[in-house]
């Protein structure tokens, strides 16, 4: 998300004009420097504030097939391939979360899933970029490491539809644990964040 920024900010200093630009405009712009499609870069740089309706299921997919021809993709941050394979990635955490706080829970089982799935999104996206706000990058997990809007979202999610979250703590926990997401320290800590009322 922070190119579309930079590029947005660059032009901005060359041609004041261009901070009258529209975000879809603007992202629509940049994804032309790079060289590629708009209507699937656009909608991926998007991706933390749109949902299941605006984001292709297989937007991931397309994002890792698109070869960028501009001048400029050739300095991108690791590459094309792999800037690109990060944004699918996101929107790929993206789309989890979102499918996961999709609808309410009819059973416990169901409530333990979308708890699982949602936290299993937001780690993995976490491990992809291990972002860590400053600290020193041998930090374990922690919420604050997420874009707010995407926790916010899942806790938002566990407080209207887990009712007691001690009667599926354990579940849950055993379960982050068994597909090594985290360890169990830190998964109770983690989860018992998640689901404090």
């Amino acid at each position: 998300m922070v190119l579309p920024n930079v590029y947005f900010f660059a032009r901005a200093a060359r041609e004041p004009s261009y901070l009258d630009r529209s975000d879809e405009d603007v992202l629509t712009d940049f994804a032309e420097f790079l060289g590629g499609p708009p209507d699937l870069l656009a909608p991926a740089w998007s991706c933390l504030r749109l949902g299941l309706d605006q984001l292709p299921i297989d937007l991931p997919e397309r994002l890792r097939r698109v070869k960028l021809s501009g001048r400029a993709a050739a300095f991108l941050p690791g590459g094309a391939t792999q800037y690109l394979d990060l944004l699918a990635r996101q929107v790929d955490a993206r789309l989890r979360l979102l499918r996961a706080c999709g609808r309410p829970p009819e059973t416990e089982r169901e409530t333990v899933t979308a708890v699982v799935e949602g936290t299993a999104a937001l780690v993995d996206w976490w491990k992809t970029h291990r972002y860590v706000q400053g600290a020193d990058g041998d930090e374990p997990f922690r919420w604050r490491f997420v874009h707010r809007s995407q926790y916010q979202m899942l806790r938002n999610w566990c407080k209207a539809n887990v009712a007691e979250p001690q009667g599926v703590m354990e579940k849950i926990t055993h379960a982050v644990v068994e597909r090594e997401l985290l360890t169990r320290p830190i998964a109770e800590k983690r989860l018992a964040e998640l689901l404090a009322r």
